[in-house]
C-alpha cells in the first residue's frame, strides 16, 4: 500500500513539473529585433523638409540649353526688318492686328526696351537689336487683335528668344552622356525632397573658344542650398570636352549655356 502511494505521489510530482515547463515557455519573452530612428536634420540653411509623409521621388527636371527654347542666330536678327523675322512662323503673328510693338534686350533684372506701333522695326529698335551679342536674350511683346479670332478685343502676345551662335557648341561625347552625367552624380541629393519646396534651379555656364567650362554661377536656387552647391561641383568638374561655338565666319566665340534643374521654369 505504502508503495503505491510512493509511485502515485511521484507520478504527480512529475506532471506538476511538466505543467510548469510548459505554462514558463509559453509565458517567455520573444527577442524584439531593435529598429534604429535616423533623425534626418537638414544642413544648415536648409528647408526642413518633413520626413512623416509623402516621401517619393518627385519629377525632377534636368536640362541644358540656351536661356530661352526659342532661339535665332545672330546672323538671322541683324537681317530682320519686321517682327516676323523674328518670332517663329508657327506664332501666328502674321495674323494680328498690331497696336503697340515693344523689343527689348534683358540685362540681368534690367532691360533696355524700345517701343514701335508695327509690325515692321522702327529705327531705334533696329539699333538695338545690332547691339547684342551671343547668348543674349530678348522679348519681343505685342498688343493686337487676331484677325482670325472672332474675339476683336486686344490682347497681349510675347515671345522670349536666345541669340545663339550659327554653330553651337557641342559636347563631344554626346548631349545624351552629358545628361546621363549629371543624372548620375545627383541621384543621391533628390531622394527624399518636397516637391513644395522644389523650385526651378538655374546654373548659367560657358562653354569657352578653347571648349572649357568656365563661369560657372548659380542664377536662381532649386530652393536646397546643399542642391545647388553639388550641382555647382558637378558642373565644374565635368568630365570630357566641348567642341566650342562659331560665328558666322567659322571664328569661334564664347556660349553661354543653361543648367535647369528641380522643377520647370520658365
Amino acid at each position: 500500500m505504502k508503495s503505491r502511494l510512493i509511485i502515485i505521489s511521484l507520478a504527480l510530482l512529475v506532471l506538476t513539473l511538466t505543467a510548469v515547463s510548459v505554462i514558463y515557455q509559453n509565458n517567455a519573452t520573444t527577442p524584439i529585433k531593435e529598429t534604429v530612428s535616423t533623425n534626418l536634420v537638414p544642413p544648415k540653411n536648409e528647408p526642413a523638409t518633413d520626413y512623416s509623409y509623402d516621401l517619393h521621388f518627385v519629377d525632377f527636371v534636368y536640362d541644358v540649353n540656351s536661356r530661352f527654347a526659342t532661339t535665332i542666330t545672330k546672323e538671322q536678327l541683324l537681317w530682320a526688318t519686321s517682327i516676323l523675322d523674328i518670332v517663329p512662323k508657327k506664332a501666328g503673328w502674321d495674323k494680328l492686328s498690331v497696336e503697340t510693338v515693344m523689343v527689348a534686350v534683358l540685362k540681368g533684372n534690367e532691360e533696355l526696351l524700345e517701343i514701335g506701333s508695327q509690325k515692321e522695326l522702327n529705327t531705334n529698335q533696329l539699333e538695338l537689336l545690332k547691339s547684342v551679342d551671343y547668348s543674349s536674350n530678348i522679348y519681343i511683346k505685342t498688343r493686337a487683335k487676331n484677325n482670325d479670332s472672332k474675339n476683336s478685343r486686344l490682347e497681349d502676345y510675347a515671345y522670349y528668344i536666345t541669340i545663339v551662335p550659327e554653330k553651337e557648341a557641342i559636347y563631344n561625347d554626346g548631349h545624351s552622356i552629358f545628361m546621363a552625367y549629371l543624372k548620375e552624380k545627383s541621384k543621391q541629393l533628390i531622394t527624399h525632397l518636397n516637391e513644395d519646396q522644389l523650385k526651378a534651379g538655374k546654373i548659367v555656364f560657358t562653354i569657352t573658344k578653347e571648349g572649357h567650362i568656365k563661369n560657372v554661377h548659380l542664377e536662381s536656387s532649386s530652393g536646397y542650398p546643399s542642391i545647388d552647391a553639388k550641382m555647382i561641383e558637378i558642373i565644374t568638374n565635368a568630365p570630357g570636352t566641348w567642341k566650342p561655338a562659331e560665328n558666322a565666319d567659322g571664328e569661334k566665340v564664347n556660349q553661354k549655356l543653361v543648367f535647369s534643374f528641380g522643377t520647370m521654369g520658365c
